[in-house]
């Protein structure tokens, strides 16, 4: 079955997506049952879709067959549509997002291709190739720079957008503390800046702070945080660290306060 560029539009715009970490052994490898799991238990909560082997799922720490065994993976458990990634270089891409469609995603998100700056006519050649590729809907963040890009909607029906801004700490809350994220999420939809900011003063920017206290801690404070509520996810994958005793012990009190479900 291949997903309708439109129908996974409507999906995204239906509420709060999630972008679940990738699990490890500790060897590194992709810890798959755990994996599953998680995917599982994350989907039986209104989440409007799942950003597998992302930026939070370690992307550039895995390898082309992991990404695909972990967007199998997700695709089997998840009751709500998987985005699959696709990056690196052309080609690259191009495999992942046809290996991604013969998975049953329900799109694909294409990342940047890292340590390459690229003119705006290379861009708009990449994000074609890849539109190319596949029938399902190619969806390229607002902080990729890609905004070149869409000069190709009318030539590609399938390219999609997606707006990723000073929120986007909240999908990956939603790891260890679905039904707060959703809150949060849905409080700031109905505008209630009360709830908002509760959320943010009690838990949010505490996490934050943690989270940028080294650089490459954006991973490791989620698994952490699963850690501390009883859903360890192993250890992030090198080049990465994880936190030290002394930050998860803070960040175990910090996630205390919120509603873990």
């Amino acid at each position: 079955m291949t997903f309708d560029p439109e129908d996974s539009r409507t999906a995204l715009g239906s509420g709060m997506s999630c972008f679940p970490v990738t699990h490890a052994r500790e060897d590194f490898g992709f810890d798959e049952d755990p994996y599953r799991e998680h995917v599982a238990w994350l989907t039986s909560f209104p989440v409007a879709a799942l950003f597998v082997a992302a930026g939070t799922g370690e992307f550039p720490a895995l390898t082309p067959p992991e990404v695909e065994q972990v967007v199998r993976a997700a695709v089997a458990e998840s009751s709500a549509p998987v985005i699959a990634p696709a990056g690196y270089g052309t080609a690259e891409a191009v495999a992942m997002a046809r290996d991604a469609e013969e998975a049953g995603a329900a799109a694909v998100l294409l990342l940047r291709p890292y340590l390459t700056v690229l003119p705006p006519a290379a861009r708009v050649e990449h994000v074609r190739a890849v539109c190319a590729a596949t029938d399902l809907g190619v969806i390229v963040p607002a902080r990729a720079g890609f905004d070149a890009v869409w000069r190709l909607a009318d030539e590609w029906p399938n390219l999609l957008g997606m707006s990723d801004g000073a929120t986007a700490c909240v999908p990956a809350i939603a790891n260890f503390a679905p039904r707060f994220a959703l809150d949060l999420h849905a409080a700031a939809l109905a505008g209630d800046t009360a709830a908002v900011r509760r959320g943010l003063d009690d838990f949010v920017l505490p996490y934050l702070d943690i989270r940028d206290r080294r650089e490459g801690y954006g991973v490791a404070v989620v698994k952490a945080a699963l850690t501390a509520v009883g859903r360890p996810a192993g250890p992030v994958r090198p080049p990465l660290t994880d936190l030290t005793a002394t930050e998860l012990g803070e960040l175990t009190a910090l996630v205390e306060k919120v509603v873990v479900a």
